[in-house]
């Protein structure tokens, strides 16, 4: 019985593998990404496996980001510079995460049909894709999460005296250390654990979950501490203003949009009566859901619900980015909460046992709607966004990046996104920034031996559309060496002698 149950088992794993390779091979681009931070990672994976430290393109020590995924990289990156292997080793993370989670849906008495069902549903959510075709963190951190529910889930039975000696405890308690090294929005992992663990009485595993990730993660801040370097760029970003708001907008709009993507939603308007009922139904389905986890129900409430309230409280939520991580698990709570209430319902009108497989329409919604012009909202989206090249804007700062490097290959040059253009053209550069007057500008010039600028349209609003005029006022010591139109790109040779000279006289 136990052979022809792990049999079963293989033949859903084969259909999931089959479901990843044809979607994995329609949405997958090889092409750097446009955002910066998966410029970061790389640079950071790079010097990782160079043996030079957790360092930027300057080879000096960061903390931009913690090193956890970098980490995950590094070895790929010894062996390749290709991107698309990277992204690769992502899709790989999403899939055996999956796995992980159809495990864990099966171990707590889901059927298998509906688990199969449910991490196809896993699979196919268009935003948790998105992510994993880049190179970002967000799936590598799936795995390591969805790791430690799994090997926690072969240590609760135990009896508390011996559970010491099982191997699953260190492979559990390394699983909730690394998430936490991947994304400092996995602090919800520990949170959950703890919370759960004490809610359950069970203190000595509580204890160890807290102590054991402490321990883990002080080197990590001991090394900070000592190199003058910042804990966490986040812990500047948290807001209480506009809460409501920003839980109205996750709730109401990024939920229904994210978990299957059900409802096309525009962020820009108010949600519509129809959609606040909708997020409603959802929000009393996952609740039901989680209670039908038996052994990770105290956990995945403060889970959950502790990862929405984290998001809420960033100046900046996002939309549905930072929700990315939790989708997985917003989507099994929410198809077992449906699942349960639907068959309930089915056997009291028709006194016969629904069967798991209709809830594959649930599926549907992702392939068969129609594409949204703002936002990757189906798996056609991301087809079509991750088939067309790069946008002119792209294509002459890149331009402009070659012409320095024909000028001077040892520059230094402010752009919109510097670590772009390292990696696309192998120049290294600084950010622009917000500045208040003409001589905090120039003065950051110059310490940074800024020697050239790339400047575009939208370069305009990150410096708050007062860069041109400082420009136009100080032509002896910014210089147009070259030109773009269709769209306007422009680059400025910036004379930092002169410029010194400048601030003397000021």
């Amino acid at each position: 019985m136990g052979n022809k149950s792990k049999k079963s088992e293989y033949i859903y794993h084969a259909g999931l593998l089959i479901i990843a390779l044809l979607v994995f091979a329609y949405i997958f681009n090889s092409k750097l990404d446009l955002n910066g931070d998966n410029c970061h990672y790389y640079i950071n994976a790079t010097s990782l496996a160079a043996g030079n430290g957790y360092c930027d393109m300057y080879g000096t020590p960061t903390a931009n980001f913690p090193p956890g995924y970098p980490l995950l990289m590094a070895p790929l990156r010894a062996i390749t510079s290709s991107f698309a292997a990277q992204k690769v080793m992502n899709l790989a993370f999403l899939f055996f995460g999956t796995l992980l989670l159809f495990a864990i849906m099966v171990r707590e008495g889901m059927r298998k049909e509906l688990a199969f069902i449910v991490s196809a549903a896993v699979l196919t959510t268009p935003h948790l894709l998105e992510f994993s075709t880049m190179m970002m963190s967000e799936a590598s951190c799936f795995f390591f999460i969805t790791l430690a529910f799994w090997s926690f889930l072969h240590i609760f039975q135990r009896d508390s005296r011996s559970f010491w000696r099982s191997s699953y405890l260190y492979l559990f308690l390394f699983a909730v250390a690394f998430s936490l090294y991947i994304r400092t929005q996995a602090v919800v992992l520990v949170i959950a654990f703890s919370f759960g663990l004490l809610a359950t009485r069970r203190w000595r595993l509580s204890l160890a979950v807290i102590s054991a990730t402490a321990l883990a993660y002080s080197p990590w801040m001991l090394r900070n501490m000592f190199l003058g370097l910042g804990q966490s760029r986040y812990l500047g970003q948290l807001s209480f203003d506009s809460l409501g708001n920003k839980l109205k907008m996750l709730l109401v709009q990024a939920l229904p949009e994210s978990v299957v993507p059900y409802f096309d939603v525009n962020y820009m308007l108010s949600p519509s009566v129809l959609l606040w009922a909708v997020a409603a139904i959802m929000l009393l389905l996952i609740v039901y859901g989680v209670w039908q986890f038996k052994s990770l129900r105290f956990i995945l409430y403060p889970f959950l619900a502790c990862g929405v309230g984290i998001i809420s409280i960033m100046d900046s939520p996002s939309l549905y980015r930072y929700l990315v991580m939790l989708l997985p698990f917003f989507t099994i709570s929410l198809f077992a909460g449906a699942w349960h209430l639907m068959s309930y319902i089915w056997q009291r009108c028709t006194g016969r046992n629904a069967s798991p497989w209709i809830m594959a329409f649930l599926l549907l919604p992702g392939f068969v709607q129609e594409g949204n012009s703002m936002f990757k909202h189906t798996l056609a989206d991301i087809h079509e966004s991750n088939s067309k090249d790069y946008p002119p804007l792209f294509g002459n700062c890149f331009l402009m990046a070659r012409k320095v490097l024909e000028l001077d290959r040892n520059a230094v040059v402010a752009s919109r996104k510097p670590e772009l253009l390292y990696l696309k053209e192998g120049v290294k550069g600084v950010p622009f920034i917000r500045f208040s007057d003409e001589s905090e500008a120039i003065r950051y010039l110059i310490d940074c031996r800024v020697g050239y600028l790339i400047v575009d349209d939208i370069a305009l609003s990150v410096t708050g559309n007062n860069l041109v005029p400082l420009i136009n006022r100080n032509k002896e010591i910014f210089t147009v060496k070259s030109y773009l139109r269709n769209p306007d790109v422009f680059l400025f040779r910036f004379d930092g002698r002169k410029a010194q000279e400048l601030l003397d006289r000021m």
